[in-house]
């Protein structure tokens, strides 16, 4: 809780900074989930690079987090490492990443969701999929 006071104060650049100096396994999870929410909450777009390179973090509740930050700043040069990142086989964290897509918007976000809602193998997977990209066409995204 100390750590998360002292982020919650933090410049923006030293949030980013403690991003990018925790994208490791020994980083402490729970100061990685505040800082990776509170740049979503910030809009932080200078976050980008660090949250993305904290995709693939071995826990999935920072990878959630680092998500939920990505869709919140809405910046789409994180579609790429998002895609490149996902985990088509885990449906719950491909259900995810299928929202914060339809959120970011964008050709290369529309084409992964019509993608997985012409061929993934799980029916409710494509059903999702086909729905998100719906909404992203709906929205002009």
């Amino acid at each position: 809780l100390a750590n998360q006071e002292k982020l919650r104060r933090a410049s923006p650049d030293r949030a980013r900074a403690l991003l990018g100096r925790s994208a490791t396994a020994e980083a402490d999870p729970n100061v990685l989930i505040f800082a990776a929410r509170l740049a979503g909450v910030r809009r932080d777009r200078r976050a980008v690079r660090p949250l993305c390179r904290l995709l693939g973090h071995p826990r999935p509740e920072v990878r959630d987090a680092v998500l939920g930050a990505l869709g919140e700043v809405g910046d789409r040069s994180a579609v790429r490492p998002i895609v490149d990142g996902v985990d088509d086989d885990d449906p719950m964290e491909l259900v995810r990443v299928l929202a914060v897509l339809a959120r970011l918007g964008g050709p290369e976000a529309a084409a992964y969701l019509e993608l997985i809602a012409a061929g993934h193998d799980n029916a409710e997977v494509r059903r999702i999929a086909a729905n998100a990209r719906g909404r992203l066409a709906q929205a002009g995204r």
